[in-house]
């Protein structure tokens, strides 16, 4: 398991809200697969909880929404099914991106076709809209 779909699948996990703080649950749904097993062995679920939230934090940190105030209160963050997938996808290889943790063959700014040419693309289109703003 890259380090890369390991992040994209922490970022991607569910977050349930409460009233004013976050609970993230870790399910590890791969079970006794090779990478289920690897995750068991090399990450453990309390240790991913950990890095959900730390992440969760550096979003924040990077939308300035330090308050809980400045924050959308939402069930869950999937665009209430309206959403393309590739576009959380490339929100999650976004989060990657502006945390230097791209893997070796990342998009390079400028490169591909169309915005949705694949989740490290999508993230370069969102790191490109965000120089525009």
């Amino acid at each position: 398991m890259s380090i890369h779909l390991f992040l994209t699948s922490l970022i991607t996990l569910t977050a349930l809200q409460n009233t004013h703080a976050l609970q993230f649950k870790v399910t590890n749904n791969a079970g006794s697969s090779p990478g289920g097993l690897r995750f068991t062995k090399e990450i453990e679920a309390e240790r991913a909880r950990q890095i959900m939230i730390t992440a969760t934090n550096f979003i924040w940190n990077m939308l300035h929404q330090t308050n809980p105030s400045d924050r959308k209160r939402v069930e869950a963050g999937n665009g209430n099914g309206q959403t393309p997938v590739g576009l959380i996808e490339g929100m999650a290889d976004y989060t990657i991106l502006k945390a230097h943790y791209e893997p070796k063959g990342y998009a390079k700014p400028g490169q591909g076709e169309k915005w949705d040419q694949g989740y490290d693309f999508t993230a370069r289109f969102l790191e490109y809209c965000e120089g525009v703003r």
